[in-house]
């Protein structure tokens, strides 16, 4: 308000300092949500039932889709399965895996995204989940540090990039919270891929039960 109604009788330096309070304003409203978010996950009861992975992608795809425009960005989506989830929340971490993937791009590079998925998996202990890959060709990182990534504040790329380092704590408690597993694989400059596990849509486990 204040550059609204004074912008044009501050000194140059004087815009230049609000521009400066607006942002991090701005930064800390993002961050002080995202807390709140990943704090609030425990707290809220879940609601359990059959899920289309396909309506949520597409749902997070058409929310991105100026930025998607803007980048000139490639999102291939093979065929998605049904799984048992909470439809917010899954919704909630496809957001922070697709944004993710589309973000850290390298510089002068269309982000590449493919999301995929392989059913009934035994990887990583994982037997009877849907396991659901975002994968991309951006910047990428070391794959000795990939278990950073999911705590919070950590980020192992450069502050340039915008955001609050708690997306994919946040990602991490949600598919917990469905009884999956998240982990992540990259090499710098080639790209990264993070895979979760599902539980598929006819399977409700006594523990998801309980929280119904």
């Amino acid at each position: 308000m204040l550059r609204q109604e004074a912008g044009e009788q501050l000194s140059e330096k004087s815009s230049d300092l609000l521009v400066r309070i607006d942002t991090s304003a701005r930064r800390m409203h993002n961050l002080v949500s995202a807390l709140l978010e990943l704090a609030q996950l425990d707290a809220a009861p879940l609601t359990m039932r059959s899920v289309a992975l396909s309506t949520i992608v597409g749902e997070v795809l058409a929310e991105f889709s100026n930025d998607i425009e803007a980048s000139g960005a490639v999102v291939d989506v093979a065929a998605l399965p049904s799984v048992t989830g909470d439809a917010g929340l899954l919704r909630q971490l496809f957001q922070n895996l697709i944004s993710n993937a589309l973000k850290f791009h390298r510089p002068d590079v269309a982000p590449r995204v493919q999301v995929r998925c392989n059913e009934n998996t035994d990887d990583n202990g994982a037997g009877g989940q849907c396991r659901v890959s975002v994968s991309d060709k951006g910047i990428g990182f070391p794959s000795a540090r990939a278990e950073l990534i999911f705590q919070p504040f950590r980020r192992l790329v450069g502050s340039s990039f915008e955001g609050s380092g708690i997306g994919m704590a946040t990602a991490k408690k949600i598919v917990q919270l469905h009884g999956g597993k998240i982990w992540a694989e990259g090499q710098p400059d080639e790209g990264a891929t993070f895979t979760v596990t599902l539980p598929p849509a006819e399977n409700l486990s006594d523990l998801q039960l309980a929280r119904l």
